[in-house]
C-alpha cells in the first residue's frame, strides 16, 4: 500500500473523483513533506539521546555548574548540543587580550576605542575549541560548518561561566 495514499485525506471514503489535479497533487506533496519531516524527527530525537548521554558524561565529569551546554538545530548526523566546560584564567586573559578595545587607524582622540567584531568572533570560537567537552573536535568542526555560529555562541557560553564564577568570588 502506497504511505502517501494513507497520509493523504483526499483517499479516505473514495473522495478521489471530486478532486482537482492541483488539490491532488498538493495533497501529494503535503504527505510526501510531512513523511519527510516525521523521518528527519525520529533522526533528531535517536541523535538528541546521543547527546544527551555525552553532556550528563561530561557534567559528571566535570561538574554541571562548570559545563556550558549550547542547542543546536537539528542537521542530519550532527549533534543537536554541544558543551565546554568553563575556561582557565589563562585562557580568559588571552581572550581579553584579543578582544581589547582599541582605536582605528587614523582616527581622531576624541573617538573611543573599540572592539572589532571579528576578533570577539574569532577569540569567542578560541575558547569553545579550548574548552570543548562534547562532541569530539572532529565533529565539533563539521557542527561548526553546517551552523558557523555555534562556535562563538558555545566560546560566550563558556565565558558567561567565568564571569558567575568570579562573581562569586568577589571580583566582579
Amino acid at each position: 500500500m502506497n504511505p502517501q495514499k494513507e497520509a493523504s485525506p483526499l483517499y479516505e471514503g473514495g473522495a478521489d473523483a471530486d478532486v482537482s489535479p492541483e488539490e491532488r497533487e498538493l495533497a501529494e506533496l503535503e504527505a510526501a513533506r510531512a513523511l519527510r519531516h516525521a523521518n528527519l524527527e525520529r533522526q533528531r530525537v535517536a541523535q538528541r539521546i546521543i547527546d544527551l548521554r555525552g553532556i550528563n558524561a561530561a557534567e559528571d565529569e566535570h561538574g554541571a555548574s562548570n559545563i556550558a551546554v549550547v542547542e543546536v538545530n537539528f542537521a542530519p548526523g550532527l549533534p543537536t548540543l554541544c558543551a565546554a566546560k568553563a575556561p582557565s584564567d589563562a585562557y580568559v586573559k588571552r581572550f581579553r587580550h584579543m578582544v581589547k578595545p582599541r582605536r582605528k587607524r587614523g582616527a581622531d582622540d576624541e573617538q573611543a576605542p573599540t572592539v572589532d567584531a571579528e576578533d570577539a568572533i574569532k577569540a569567542a570560537e578560541e575558547v569553545a575549541v579550548a574548552c570543548l567537552v562534547y562532541p569530539t573536535p572532529e565533529l565539533f568542526a563539521k557542527l561548526c560548518e553546517a551552523r558557523p555560529n555555534v562556535g562563538p555562541d558555545l566560546g560566550t557560553a563558556a565565558l558567561k561561566l567565568v564571569r558567575g564564577r568570579a562573581e562569586q568570588k568577589g571580583k566582579a
